[in-house]
C-alpha cells in the first residue's frame, strides 16, 4: 500500500513539474525557460532571450535598446561575466533637436546620450563602433563610441 501511495505522489509531482513554466523533469534543468517569445526586457535575460523579444530592439555590444509599452526608451545592459541582463534603465521618449546633439560631448555615457536625444536607429557603418540617431528636423546624427560606450565624436550623417 505504501508503494502505491509513493508511486501516485511521484506521478503527481512529475505531471505538475512537466506542466509548469520551467522544465525540471522533462529533459531540462531548473531555471530553463520554456517561453518562446518575450514582450519586455527583464533582468536575467540572455542574448538569445533578447533576440526573441516581440518588440523592436537593437543590440550593440553589451547594450540592448528598445521601448516599453508606454513608448519610453529602455536600455538593458548585459553583465560581461554572466552575459545576462543585469541593469535596465528607462527614460521618457525624446527625439533630439540640433541643439541637443550639439550638447553631446566626448566622455558622455550611452545613458546620457539616450536621455538627451532618444533611442538609436541602428548602425550603418562596418567595423566602426557607431550608432545613428534621428533628429527632430528629419536629419540623422552619428555618434562614435569607444569600447566602454562613451562618446568619442558626434557628427551629422551626410545625405
Amino acid at each position: 500500500m505504501k508503494k502505491v501511495a509513493i508511486f501516485i505522489l511521484l506521478l503527481a509531482f512529475t505531471l505538475t513539474a512537466c506542466s509548469c513554466g520551467t522544465r525540471i523533469l522533462c529533459g531540462g534543468k531548473p531555471g530553463d525557460v520554456t517561453q518562446t517569445t518575450f514582450d519586455a526586457l527583464a533582468i536575467g535575460m540572455t542574448y538569445s532571450d533578447v533576440e526573441r523579444l516581440e518588440t523592436e530592439h537593437l543590440v550593440e555590444g553589451y547594450y540592448v535598446f528598445t521601448k516599453n509599452a508606454a513608448g519610453d526608451a529602455v536600455i538593458g545592459r548585459f553583465d560581461p561575466d554572466t552575459l545576462k541582463i543585469a541593469r535596465i534603465t528607462e527614460y521618457p521618449a525624446v527625439t533630439g533637436d540640433a541643439d541637443a546633439f550639439a550638447s553631446l560631448t566626448p566622455g558622455m555615457t550611452v545613458y546620457e546620450v539616450v536621455r538627451t536625444v532618444g533611442l538609436p536607429l541602428g548602425s550603418r557603418t562596418f567595423g566602426l563602433n557607431t550608432l545613428d540617431f534621428a533628429c527632430s528636423d528629419g536629419g540623422e546624427y552619428r555618434v562614435t563610441w569607444n569600447d566602454d560606450m562613451t562618446v568619442l565624436a558626434v557628427a551629422p550623417v551626410p545625405d
